[in-house]
């Protein structure tokens, strides 16, 4: 089964209907990342895999780097949707909905009724991400890391340069500890500075 949005007739209010599966890309991220490793209903990242499906198959001696939020704090949402239909069915790695006012809500649906510009937030889910990768082309290289420890690993010099003499303290590998880097390569590749040394 899979959610599609559609407009109510009578309000014009967007719904969440279950229909049968039926979305090819949804189905190839479900055959690559084992069925499984979902429980219940969840957002699964087709964006991102439809994505590094494409870069793969265009680019077979690939090398990138993609970086993004493996965890993103609870909503601060405070206001639940007064009509039930405005809620959207409960979900794992549901997203963040925040307006441009920082205000979060408690579900995409019941912010568009609104007509508010949002940002909409899913923390990245890089074993998912990794396992969809060396599903492609298992002939990959794939790394998951921290950010603290891929910049360590690709740039030490570099983040020396970021610490505080008095402190030690460097916002590139103390900040952001929510933050991890998915790497996948075809084969090995030399290692630069990010300075380009």
């Amino acid at each position: 089964m899979q959610v599609e949005v559609r407009k109510q007739e009578k309000t014009q209010h967007l719904i969440e209907e279950m229909v049968p599966l039926s979305d090819e890309l949804i189905k190839r991220t479900l055959h690559a990342v084992p069925y499984s490793l979902f429980n219940g209903a969840t957002f699964i990242p087709t964006v991102a895999c439809g994505v590094l499906e494409h870069i793969l198959r265009q680019r077979p001696n690939i090398s990138i780097a993609v970086a993004d939020f493996d965890y993103l704090p609870p909503s601060q949402a405070t206001n639940t949707p007064v009509n039930s239909s405005l809620s959207s069915i409960p979900a794992q790695n549901s997203p963040i909905i925040t307006d441009m006012n920082d205000i979060d809500h408690a579900c995409y649906l019941e912010a568009n009724s609104q007509e508010l510009l949002c940002d909409i937030l899913f923390p990245t889910d890089f074993q998912r991400l990794a396992s969809f990768c060396k599903y492609q082309r298992s002939n990959l290289d794939v790394k998951v890391s921290k950010q603290a420890d891929f910049l360590t690993d690709v740039a030490k010099d570099d983040m020396e340069l970021t610490k505080g003499w008095l402190t030690g303290y460097s916002p590139l590998l103390d900040d952001f500890g929510n933050c991890s880097v998915l790497r996948v390569s075809s084969g090995r590749t030399e290692q630069r500075s990010i300075s380009g040394k």
